[in-house]
């Protein structure tokens, strides 16, 4: 089993940032900021209103776009991922790269949400069986097998991003390989370093997530008391968009870059080569 240092793969993270901090920052702005700040200009609140609207609507437009805006943002996150883990490669051959092995990425992540959907369905059942009684939405809330149901379903959820999702993106930009194997190599990887990957993943998410938070919180106050209202397409929600989607890129960034650089420490000393892993191109 390889050893893992997230000290050492976060001083990696800071080096390869500094030296090629405007390669990354081209590819976010162009792949990840733009195109959410897009959706988020049209629907204030971004990708999860945006979702939540394509649910309500069953609009075909709207399907298109937000299934494009994410593809867009996962090519973003491989070229990110490629850029980060070397040889040395251009802007715009790490995004064709990184554009022809997005069918495997996306399959991964599909066959992850069919994963926990089936979690999802189970806990459904056990709460239909355990609450017999019809009762109101807060009594059912209450209910202690719907907090059950709900610790499960984190507990997969947080199980699977941190022995598969990790590195997948990882495995997907440099072994060129199909969804299965991809995820049979990132459980390989991954192997023996559950929880302090588990720390890492908590710590940066939640760490980021509260920062971000603050964040587009003071600006989603003070923005209409400036530009005006909060509606799509008006100043303050192009000015929201835009500081959301910066936000967001830059913790997508240097998470991407981070686990990259994992990726390469976990795969070299597994296969005790001194060298970084082919990019399969």
């Amino acid at each position: 089993m390889a050893s893992l240092s997230i000290s050492a793969a976060w001083d990696e993270t800071k080096a390869v940032l500094a030296r090629d901090g405007r390669l990354f920052a081209s590819v976010a702005l162009a792949l990840t900021v733009l195109p959410a700040a897009v959706v988020g200009a049209f629907y204030p609140g971004g990708l999860s209103t945006a979702i939540f609207a394509v649910f309500e609507s069953n609009s075909l437009g709207l399907t298109v776009l937000v299934v494009a805006v994410f593809l867009v943002i996962l090519t973003g996150q491989l070229a990110i991922t490629r850029l980060a883990i070397g040889p040395s490669i251009t802007v715009g051959g790490a995004i064709t790269h990184s554009a022809r092995r997005l069918p495997s990425y996306v399959a991964v992540a599909l066959i992850m949400s069919a994963a926990i959907m089936v979690v999802m369905l189970v806990g459904a059942a056990f709460i239909a069986t355990t609450v017999k009684t019809p009762v109101s939405e807060e009594e059912l809330a209450k209910a202690p097998a719907v907090a059950v149901v709900v610790l499960v379903m984190l507990a997969a959820y947080l199980f699977l991003m941190t022995r598969i999702v990790s590195v997948a993106a990882a495995v997907a930009a440099t072994e060129g390989t199909g969804p299965l194997r991809i995820i049979r190599r990132s459980w390989a990887l991954t192997s023996g370093h559950f929880w302090r990957l588990l720390g890492f993943l908590l710590v940066y998410l939640i760490g980021t997530g509260i920062a971000e938070y603050a964040v587009i919180s003071v600006v989603g106050t003070v923005t209409p008391m400036l530009l005006g209202n909060m509606d799509p397409m008006s100043a303050s929600a192009l000015v929201l968009a835009l500081v959301a989607a910066l936000a967001n890129g830059i913790v997508i960034v240097v998470l991407a870059v981070m686990l990259a650089r994992i990726y390469v420490q976990l795969a070299r000393r597994a296969e005790a080569q001194p060298s970084v892993p082919s990019s399969g191109t």
